[in-house]
């Protein structure tokens, strides 16, 4: 993001173009590479997050269950998004859908968050 103002509103629009421009890319080229164009170099994607405890700390693993495939289209649209009064740290939240090819036919996938940070 490169919005210079604090402005909420502007901050939280400025955020929603900023995921579109991450699904666009990705569906041109692959979420794959929209997920290294964009992601943090201390990033990281979670499929499927489980907490638990053990008995020395808290934990949290991803597990692989209910992954689209590797070359399966994802889309998504997101449905809410928050903006810190800063401006540097932002998250969206919405439903992610699955299909084999651009047209379809999407199946859905779950529901995803993205963290932002400027």
């Amino acid at each position: 993001m490169t919005l210079a103002a604090t402005d909420p509103a502007a901050l939280k629009a400025e955020l929603v173009r900023t995921e579109a421009e991450f699904f666009d890319y990705a569906l041109v080229r692959s979420f794959n590479e929209a997920v290294h164009a964009y992601i943090a170099d201390d990033g990281f994607v979670a499929k499927s997050l489980t907490l638990g405890r053990d008995t020395s700390a808290e934990r949290v693993t991803t597990v692989p269950s209910k992954s689209p495939r590797r070359t399966d289209v994802i889309r998504w649209q997101p449905l809410h998004a928050e903006v810190a009064v800063a401006g540097d740290l932002a998250y969206t939240w919405g439903v992610a859908e699955s299909a084999p090819t651009k047209d379809g036919p999407f199946k859905p996938y779950g529901v995803y968050v993205t963290i932002w940070r400027r």
